[in-house]
């Protein structure tokens, strides 16, 4: 425990963060000379930086006077960073060598500030020969008498005995005036030293040379600092010129003299390198292949397989030396598209050069629940490792709770799109009117009411049969199995017709159930094919198509229309989770327009198409207009939701703001306007989807014909069948005796005599 008079480095560091901030000056790169590192200066300075969000230090270099070679690679490597601050803590020594080494550099030219230490201050001409005019030095003011300053100690040693003092019973504290410091000290010497320490530190004695008081590591606090200009004489000598001072906290600057003998400070000749992270969505990212590691058209972006800050650093330090080192992959494409043109404006008008890549995991964000971390472009966002994200980037309340977002430059909504095409017809669509069990049914009730009509004609005595009033044609069940159908098809052909009143009133019954039976099956015909013809007719959301179990709807996880779709629609949103694809939406319509069979990568389960797909309104305006070229596709023309598109930034970045004017600029001057002219040409299927009735083709009809050539075959083998019957079984049946079954009026009924 102790008490500094002496001024401490830290508050060089103090006084020249404020001249930073006071000049807007946020990129910084710093030189310490190896053994000035633990003096309180760089750990002050840095403390003071730590907001990652709006200070840059693009540089912390340490050096040695006796390292020329590592001076020189350092230097080198300033000239290509945006920073044209350079802070230099050092001795007079270095500084003089750094000095000649950056004007090899260009360092010391017009644009860039140099600030020195108080031991870097040269005042010798000799040395000062390699300063360069405009350096600006900080050291503390010792003009006042330090006489004052021990009398102020004094006064505020005895101002904190008295307080002590008032304090000695409730301290335990012997007032004795003096002690005997080589006796055997008593347990409570050090908690009363801690005591009186604690006096000391929170007094305060103020008088004409100013306020003494110290802070919580006992350092003499209000220290005044100067600033120093160095210019040049009329002479040609160099000399430092008083320029400002900070006292009692408050700091003042007059004119100061830049490098270069200009007025102006540093503007900066680079730019301010951001990076940016992205998904590809058409047509906000378009990715296309570079060429031999050039991109044409667009600009690259890098896909990597991290979304770690300081891998990320290195993988573009790699790509810009153009090299790949060894645990850091990378490969470059070209992107495009109306958020990288958007970008790419910004970054001409705001003056700063950028790095894109897309996400690792091709995601735009979710919570993980772990830590409160997120995955995706946000999550990029908001652990620093991108400074903004741009694409098809919905504003929600969620993402806005862990970064901010410009002002939307794009509004939208969500929306379905679906097969407007006709759809495959398959060669039994002519049964498909009726369910296989009822096309079964009805076989089975035909055959049936055939048995009961022949069966009744048999036994009637007034019947066609070979008994009762013995007429010259019989009943047979042939005769009854060609009535029924032909009622049934609406035969015209020639039938027998019974006899006897209980089978006439059967036919008749029959008859009546017939006519239902085939005009249920006509009318269900001419809508089932008019429905095959016109492709799946979607009015929206609530659509209760949507939800047949036999309707495939997709959608792609972890979106904003999923989370819309989770409180508008839960049921159909459950229903799409099943089929979710995990490619792009351009790969989606594609899948729609084939029909195909989809691959594992689109969908979990094998052997399944898409009939509806949902997703932001104008990601399917312009996959269908890239992809359907035979208008194919159908956009649901009620769509659901509101949407907006906004680049995301880190919580409370500086850049809001100007990214936020620049927008409302492009607005009202038509740029976002002509972006979306570009990408979002009116498409010619517009119209085309219910231009009137169209004819039926052959392949509505295949069935039948196909049916029409297995009942040729069918008659065919039942011609060969009677051949063989007649060659084999009449002379076998003919060789039985009179009163044989074979030869019995019974045999009638089966036979086709009549």
């Amino acid at each position: 425990m102790y008490l500094q008079l002496n001024p401490a480095k830290s508050h060089l560091a103090d006084v020249l963060v404020g001249v930073l901030e006071a000049n807007t000056w946020h990129h910084v790169c710093l030189v310490t000379e190896t053994s000035y590192s633990d003096d309180g200066f760089l750990s002050t300075f840095l403390r003071l930086t730590n907001d990652h969000r709006k200070w840059h230090i693009e540089a912390n270099v340490r050096l040695s006077k006796r390292r020329d070679d590592l001076i020189d690679r350092k230097l080198r490597d300033f000239v290509v960073l945006q920073s044209r601050v350079i802070v230099l803590h050092c001795g007079a020594a270095l500084a003089r060598r750094v000095f000649q080494i950056a004007r090899e550099h260009g360092l010391l030219q017009r644009g860039y500030a140099w600030f020195v230490t108080d031991d870097a201050i040269a005042t010798a001409q000799r040395s000062l020969r390699d300063y360069p005019v405009g350096v600006v030095g900080l050291t503390f003011d010792h003009r006042r008498n330090y006489h004052d300053l021990i009398a102020n100690s004094v006064s505020l040693m005895s101002k904190a005995a008295d307080t002590l003092a008032g304090s000695v019973q409730t301290a335990g504290i012997s007032a004795s005036g003096t002690q005997d410091c080589w006796a055997e000290q008593s347990k409570h010497t050090y908690s009363e030293g801690r005591t009186l320490f604690r006096h000391l530190r929170n007094s305060s004695v103020t008088s004409a040379f100013g306020t003494l008081r110290f802070d919580a590591d006992g350092r003499r606090q209000g220290v005044d600092v100067k600033l120093l200009n160095l210019v040049r004489r009329r002479s040609g000598h160099k000399r430092w010129r008083f320029v400002g001072a900070s006292r009692n906290g408050t700091l003042r600057l007059s004119t100061i003299v830049w490098p270069g003998s200009t007025l102006v400070g540093p503007r900066g000749t680079g730019k301010m390198t951001l990076r940016v992270v992205t998904n590809i969505v058409p047509p906000f990212v378009v990715e296309q292949d570079a060429v031999l590691g050039t991109c044409f058209t667009g600009v690259p972006c890098l896909r990597v397989d991290t979304n770690r800050k300081s891998r990320l650093e290195a993988v573009f330090d790699d790509f810009e030396r153009g090299v790949h080192e060894p645990g850091r992959p990378y490969e470059v494409h070209c992107c495009e598209g109306l958020s990288v043109k958007l970008i790419d404006r910004l970054a001409a008008d705001l003056g700063f050069r950028y790095q894109l890549y897309i996400s690792s995991d091709g995601e735009y964000g979710v919570p993980t629940g772990e830590n409160g971390t997120w995955t995706g472009v946000v999550g990029d966002v908001e652990s620093g490792a991108a400074h903004m994200a741009v694409g098809a980037l919905s504003v929600t309340r969620a993402r806005s709770a862990v970064v901010d977002f410009s002002v939307p430059y794009f509004y939208s909504g969500y929306s379905i799109i679906v097969s407007g095409r006709k759809r495959l017809i398959p060669l039994y669509a002519f049964m498909e009117p009726f369910d296989g069990w009822v096309w079964v049914s009805i076989v089975v009730t035909a055959t049936i009411v055939a048995v009961a009509l022949t069966l009744l004609e048999w036994n009637s005595p007034f019947g066609l049969n070979p008994w009762g009033r013995k007429r010259k044609t019989n009943y047979s069940l042939g005769s009854g199995l060609n009535m029924v159908y032909a009622i049934l098809f609406q035969h015209t052909t020639k039938t027998k017709s019974p006899k006897a009143w209980p089978s006439k009133w059967l036919q008749n019954f029959w008859a009546g159930a017939s006519i239902f039976v085939y005009s249920s099956y006509t009318a269900n015909l001419a809508a089932f094919l008019a429905g095959r013809n016109s492709g799946v007719t979607v009015t929206g959301m609530h659509d209760p198509q949507l939800l047949e179990p036999n309707r495939r709807i997709g959608i792609i996880a972890r979106t904003a229309v999923e989370g819309f779709m989770r409180h508008a629609n839960s049921e159909l949103l459950r229903k799409a989770r099943k089929f979710a694809p995990t490619i792009r939406t351009d790969a989606v319509l594609t899948m729609l327009i084939s029909k195909s069979i989809l691959i594992t990568a689109v969908c979990r389960h094998r052997n399944e198409t898409l009939d509806a797909y949902l997703d932001d309104t104008p990601v399917l305006q312009y996959a269908a207009l890239t992809t359907d070229y035979k208008c194919q596709l159908r956009l649901v023309e009620n769509g659901f939701g509101e949407d907006a598109y906004a680049i995301g930034l880190q919580k409370d970045s500086w850049l809001k703001e100007r990214i936020n004017r620049k927008l409302l600029d492009y607005i009202e001057n038509g740029f976002i306007d002509n972006l979306k002219d570009i990408y979002f040409r009116r498409s010619s299927c517009e119209g085309q989807f219910y231009d009137g009735q169209k004819a039926m083709q052959f392949d509505q009809h295949a069935g039948l014909y196909l049916l029409l050539v297995i009942g040729f075959f069918v008659c065919v083998l039942l011609l060969a069948l009677e051949h063989a019957t007649f060659k084999w079984m009449v002379p076998y049946w003919r060789r039985k005796p009179t009163d044989s079954f074979w030869k019995s009026l019974s045999m009638i009924f089966w036979s086709q005599v009549g």
